[in-house]
């Protein structure tokens, strides 16, 4: 038979084993083989770490900015103040405002709305928008429910 080089590139290939069992007799065992030196280890383990910081960086870049952030707190800080305050008005008046919408109301009307709830949020939010120049305009909408309203944002923020 001709000798055969084993392949230095090769990964991990089945092999058979011998062994004994307790009564003597030989059996055969599929026993994978790990050919990986340190060095390729180590490279793959630097691809993989890299792919995992770039993806966390794609994620923080387009997903997590602070406009996205910023945005997002404040429609909920207005959803909430919609709810408390206009929502119990009744339908009745609240469908006069359905095409001028209602007053503007400002960041800082939202705020200090229930300040013991959204002190942090606004003290992150004030970082990058002015507060007397944001305002939101509540277009209440049918069937006049707690959440049914639109409304139109006006930003003076710098992000």
């Amino acid at each position: 038979m001709a000798n055969k080089k084993k392949s230095k590139t090769s990964y991990i290939l089945p092999s058979k084993k011998i062994t004994r069992s307790r009564k003597g007799k030989a059996t055969k065992k599929t026993v994978a083989k790990r050919n990986l030196s340190g060095i390729q280890e180590l490279i793959i383990g630097v691809i993989v770490a890299a792919i995992v910081v770039v993806a966390f960086a794609l994620i923080c870049v387009f997903v997590l900015t602070p406009e996205r952030t910023i945005k997002t707190e404040i429609e909920k800080l207005a959803a909430d103040y919609y709810e408390s305050s206009f929502y119990s008005d009744g339908e009745e008046t609240l469908s006069k405002y359905k095409d001028s919408g209602l007053a503007p109301v400002t960041l800082r009307q939202l705020i200090l709305h229930d300040v013991e709830k959204n002190y942090e949020i606004g003290e992150r939010i004030k970082k990058y928008c002015d507060e007397n120049s944001t305002m939101i305009i509540f277009y209440p909408e049918e069937p006049y429910s707690k959440t049914s309203f639109r409304a139109k944002y006006t930003y003076s923020c710098e992000f």
